[in-house]
């Protein structure tokens, strides 16, 4: 088993912990609008966060196993998102498309800071509400991007395979 097979088999893994992640948040907002118990926000911006931070260990199992370059520092977080949205020639092309980086940038890794730092109280209701309504769309264009990268990986170890 090459190590493209494995990291494809890591990202699949990931991939459904994060389907699992993002119909938690639904459901737990669903649950927030339909008892009026503003507890249930706190679980989906546990969900929130954790969505994201799957999307950071995606890009860190990519980035150690394909780029041998994991960003450190106070601003990692914003440099492994940038870096899988650039293309790393010749060695892999770019992992994230703009939109899923500008999604996950704008709304997703802001709201993660945010969320580490603050009371789950302090968190504002009506931005948890948006940022789930849009998380389906930018989930899936995460998956798609993720999905055409292990087809990728696929590509690379169908030809590692082959070479003498």
């Amino acid at each position: 088993m090459s190590q493209y097979t494995l990291l494809i088999a890591r990202l699949m893994q990931e991939l459904t912990n994060l389907d699992r992640t993002v119909n938690r948040a639904i459901s737990q907002l669903q649950k927030a609008r339909d008892t009026q118990d503003e507890d249930f926000y706190d679980a989906v911006a546990l969900n929130l966060q954790k969505f994201y931070m799957g999307v950071e260990r995606l890009s860190v199992e990519i980035a150690r196993e394909i780029d041998q370059y994991v960003p450190s520092g106070s601003n990692w977080h914003k440099q492994i998102l940038q870096q899988m949205s650039l293309a790393h020639d010749p060695i892999r092309p770019a992992v994230l498309s703009m939109q899923t980086y500008e999604m996950l940038d704008v709304d997703y890794r802001g709201f993660r800071h945010i969320a580490t730092h603050l009371y789950a109280f302090e968190l504002k209701a009506d931005r948890i509400e948006a940022l789930v309504e849009h998380l389906p769309r930018c989930h899936e264009s995460l998956k798609q991007d993720i999905l055409t990268f292990c087809q990728y990986l696929g590509t690379l170890a169908q030809q590692t395979s082959d070479s003498p």
